[in-house]
């Protein structure tokens, strides 16, 4: 006896880079002296980004483009009757 399930669905997606915008500080502002301390201390350079929404953390409308087909999943109930040790 043979259960369908869920699928599996290998997917590539093109376009995240573009939802978000970047901005780089003006050298001497206040924001690229917190980022020159930040890196100082921790050796990460942190990077502000703005996208929409009330503060800029939702990715911005704009279309992804998605590749990819489901691979069908079938669950055997009872393996050990159609391929016995």
């Amino acid at each position: 006896m043979f259960v369908y399930r869920a699928s599996i669905v290998p997917v590539l997606s093109f376009g995240e880079v573009d939802l978000y915008e970047v901005n780089s500080p003006v050298i001497g502002s206040f924001w690229h002296k917190v980022q020159l301390w930040v890196k100082d201390v921790t050796g990460i350079l942190p990077i502000r980004f703005v996208g929409q929404g009330l503060f800029g953390l939702l990715p911005k409308r704009m279309p992804i483009n998605v590749v990819g087909s489901y691979i069908l999943f079938i669950y055997n109930l009872r393996p050990l009757l159609h391929f016995p040790m």
